[in-house]
């Protein structure tokens, strides 16, 4: 009997070995596990670092773009007053030249000369208009980009939360694991 007892006791000591040993793999598994989501999340951080610069720039140039479309407008706003107020001008010059007849050839030329300087400011309207519309292209191309790198920034995020919660479901699981084994 008490050899049975020997037995018995070694035949315990090699099968508690054999489970401390399986034990020591699986945590030695989980814990690269960890570490490899570990990696990755601080990864994912830092290019979610790097997106969240690139938003904060193109946020920034955005706004430069719109300051710089308001001062065009409003440089479009006062040629357009100078405008009107030359065309007033010009009529004015007009009905003095119909009432003093004895200084037509004067008047033609005030006239010609005002005509110049319009057909120059319509020119330089024509251009600030062709570049308010480049500006404006732009915007909006900087405003798709931004939207683009949103729906990235924002797929991003939700894969994160994914790792995060896999990383606390693994912690709970192991957390369970070890107080189920020795139960």
């Amino acid at each position: 009997m008490k050899k049975f007892l020997i037995n018995l006791l070694v035949a315990l000591a090699l099968g508690l070995c054999a489970f401390n040993a399986i034990q020591w793999v699986r945590e030695a598994s989980l814990r690269r596990d960890i570490e490899k989501l570990t990696r990755q999340g601080v990864e994912k951080d830092q290019t979610i670092q790097a997106l969240q610069n690139a938003v904060k720039k193109s946020e920034d140039e955005i706004i430069r773009m719109d300051k710089r479309i308001v001062e065009l407008k409003e440089i479009q706003k006062t040629n357009e007053t100078e405008n009107f107020n030359l065309r007033r001008s010009l009529r004015k010059s007009e009905t003095e030249n119909e009432t003093a007849k004895a200084q037509i050839d004067e008047y033609k030329k005030a006239v010609a000369t005002q005509n110049e300087n319009i057909l120059k400011q319509n020119e330089s309207i024509k251009e600030q208009n062709e570049l308010l519309k480049n500006v404006a292209g732009d915007r909006d191309e900087f405003v798709r980009k931004y939207k683009e790198l949103l729906g990235q920034w924002n797929d991003l995020v939700a894969k994160h939360n994914e790792l995060i919660k896999l990383v606390e479901q693994l912690r709970a699981d192991a957390a369970k694991a070890p107080a189920s084994v020795t139960k």
